[in-house]
């Protein structure tokens, strides 16, 4: 059996023993990782103010981030989001220690595809079947450049590093694809988008913006909304004209998993988007890891654990602090981040279940 198999077997059966866990009341070491190596950007995007911590919070060293990075050995799923993680200034050696040390299922990276050299180098250098890198795209051109200012002619860049990358992968194994802003004003180029992935043979996965996101708010008392909805029946009659791609490096169920998590999601957040509770696995099943090496509870509340460059991961999970934050989470009211929720969904399929009938009018 390859690698790669055995990545899949060993994920299949995490997912197992993380809801078995749930009804015995264990928590096992965390399954699926946001880590953030920078936040630098080279983009100010409207939806996205990330960047702003840069100054504040420093990048670590490679040689201390290969050491945090060694610490996540149990990790399925590592998503790399920012800032620009193509930012960081080693970022194929932080790749090759997730492909080699912690051998995920699932390494996704989110990129704002402008940085179309390194990005090639990065996947030709760390490219295997458990890549997945994933262009983000507000629009055709001209909706694309209202929403992400910051980098001239940024649409041909994305557009360039698709096409590269879609090129690419006659000889790397990797998967593509492209999270597609979805808003009352860029629905109309969904159509466009949609064939231009399919003619290049990559993922396109819409997703919608919400506020706050990626920012430390008093959850209790912070405002949550989905951006630039509109007229909610110009998304729906986008979205129901359109073929999306097939959910490539996944399997047939985790493809079904996915599109019904994604079809509910949708139709909450057209129908007013207000916070809700939803079984969050977060420090449970998940964690966020910030450029320091900082384990904190969510994207949305910055409190910390504790730190990897500093600490092993077992000497944290177990600790006082752990089981106070985990408290925290368990009174959480709820947020809009979809991929927690799905995520959620997928390590804690009871918790998901009993907050939904927590929620259903009796």
């Amino acid at each position: 059996m390859n690698g790669y198999a055995a990545a899949r077997l060993r994920a299949v059966a995490h997912v197992a023993t993380a809801n078995l866990a749930v009804l015995v009341g264990a928590t096992p070491l965390p399954r699926a990782a946001h880590l953030v190596p920078t936040w630098r950007c080279n983009m100010r995007c409207r939806t996205c103010t990330v960047w702003q911590r840069a100054e504040n919070e420093p990048d670590l060293p490679t040689d201390e981030m290969l050491k945090v990075i060694r610490r996540l050995r149990c990790l399925d799923i590592v998503k790399l989001i920012g800032g620009e993680p193509f930012l960081y200034d080693d970022l194929i050696a932080v790749g090759r220690e997730v492909r080699d040390v912690v051998r995920p299922y699932i390494f996704q990276i989110i990129s704002n595809g402008t940085l179309t050299e390194r990005i090639v180098e990065f996947v030709e250098a760390v490219g295997w079947p458990g890549l997945h890198l994933r262009l983000s795209v507000d629009g055709l051109a001209a909706r694309h450049a209202e929403y992400r200012p910051g980098e001239d002619d940024a649409f041909a860049k994305v557009t360039a590093t698709l096409e590269a990358c879609a090129k690419l992968r006659e000889r790397v194994p990797f998967v593509l694809g492209v999270n597609f802003n979805l808003t009352g004003k860029t629905a109309k180029d969904l159509p466009e988008m949609a064939r231009m992935c399919d003619e290049l043979g990559v993922d396109l996965v819409p997703g919608m913006p919400v506020s706050p996101f990626l920012e430390n708010v008093d959850i209790h008392a912070a405002e949550h909304r989905v951006l630039d909805v509109g007229d909610p029946a110009v998304i729906r009659e986008a979205i129901a004209q359109t073929r999306f791609g097939s959910k490539r490096g996944v399997t047939a169920f985790g493809r079904r998993f996915l599109q019904t998590s994604n079809q509910r999601i949708f139709e909450r957040l057209l129908a007013g988007g207000a916070a809700h509770p939803f079984g969050c696995r977060e420090l449970r099943s998940m964690i966020y890891v910030f450029p320091q090496g900082q384990v904190v509870v969510c994207g949305l509340r910055h409190l910390e654990l504790g730190s990897l460059a500093e600490n092993d991961l077992p000497t944290l999970w177990r600790s006082d602090r752990a089981r106070e934050l985990r408290r925290e989470v368990d009174a959480c009211p709820g947020c809009n981040q979809a991929a927690i929720e799905i995520v959620s969904r997928l390590y804690g399929w009871w918790p998901h279940v009993r907050a939904r009938l927590r929620r259903t009018p009796r």
